[in-house]
């Protein structure tokens, strides 16, 4: 009589029934289709509604309504106000103009931004700028640097206790967006977190 290998298994051209599989394995596919359906319908209803809550572009500064959209009274003898609500919290704008130190923090990063001495921009801007920033600046090629000077001051765009966003004009008519945030271990008190062209 021939004996069984034991290294080769029987391979019935049957299908086993469900109930004989591994129940493990009935309970792992159950959980997976159920993820895999929570995930689709959650999908299908975030994507059509808004979202709850955004953030502007400039974070941490606020903004105003468009004129247009401001609530204004038809009679101002009407005993009826035309103000616009006060702002509250933290980075509420306490004034108009920039925070102290804030316009010479701007007007450095400016002048570390235009520096095209590869030594004298690296400390610069490690003085002016948030260490990402000024690596990302550090990687950017002599010839890619603007040939320009600061023309006059920079101008307050938006302004609050923690933030401040400055409008720079370049002797060659370029503008750019500086946005600076309050930093009290850096060495104007300000850090710039973003330059952009306006």
């Amino acid at each position: 009589m021939r004996r069984r290998d034991l290294l080769t298994y029987d391979v019935d051209q049957r299908r086993r029934p469900l109930a004989e599989l591994n129940p493990r394995l009935l309970a792992l596919l159950a959980v997976v289709l159920i993820v895999a359906a929570l995930l689709v319908i959650w999908t299908a209803t975030s994507a059509g509604s808004a979202p709850r809550h955004t953030v502007p572009a400039t974070a941490g500064t606020p903004t105003t309504p468009p004129a247009a959209s401001r609530p204004t009274s038809a009679s101002p003898s009407a005993g009826v106000s035309s103000a616009l609500p006060t702002l509250t919290g933290s980075d509420a704008v306490t004034s108009h103009g920039a925070p102290a130190g804030s316009t010479t923090a701007a007007a450095r990063f400016v002048a570390a931004w235009l520096d095209v001495a590869p030594k004298t921009r690296k400390v610069q801007l490690e003085q002016t700028a948030t260490a990402g920033l000024a690596e990302q600046l550090m990687l950017t090629s002599a010839a890619n640097i603007p040939k320009a000077k600061a023309a006059g001051s920079p101008r307050v765009e938006d302004a609050s206790e923690y933030s401040v966003q400055f409008l720079q004009v370049l002797t060659d008519g370029v503008r750019i967006r500086i946005y600076l945030v309050a930093d009290p271990q850096a060495r104007f008190g300000w850090v710039a977190t973003s330059v952009e062209q306006a």
